[in-house]
């Protein structure tokens, strides 16, 4: 009878030992996602962060070119309307091509950097028609 009563001890320290290893196995999972979830996220934020310090950069020089258009204009005595709309014109092609870059080292990084699955619902709400009512 002593037997009996030890083997089920044996059973019930074994059931514990298999029961807290799947716990422990589950929650290791779990904290595996989710680091790799929030590490993802954390990406995304230092690409946003990056990408607006460039945009910064890239308006301060559209900045210093209207600047440098301004003080072109001022330091003529005399801007016939075609010299004050040539700087114009300059001054806007400038600026257009400053964010032109900007905008292709935007896309460039992103090409570069896709993240994997956790584009699939920004994608799906974008594929979403608004609905009428």
């Amino acid at each position: 009878m002593s037997d009996c009563g030890s083997s089920k001890s044996s059973l019930t320290t074994t059931t514990g030992i298999i029961i807290i290893g799947a716990l422990t196995a589950l929650n290791t999972g779990l904290f595996i996602h989710l680091y790799r979830k929030y590490k993802n996220i954390g990406n995304v934020i230092l690409r946003m962060e990056i990408e607006k310090k460039r945009e910064i950069a890239s308006l301060k020089a559209s900045l210093s070119s209207i600047r440098r258009s301004l003080k072109a204009i001022q330091a003529s005595s005399t801007v016939s309307d075609s010299e004050y709309q040539d700087a114009v014109e300059q001054t806007w092609e400038e600026n257009r091509s400053i964010e032109s870059k900007s905008f292709d080292r935007f896309i460039e990084a992103e090409t570069k950097n896709q993240l994997p699955e956790n584009n699939c619902s920004t994608v799906r709400m974008a594929n979403k028609s608004p609905s009428v009512s």
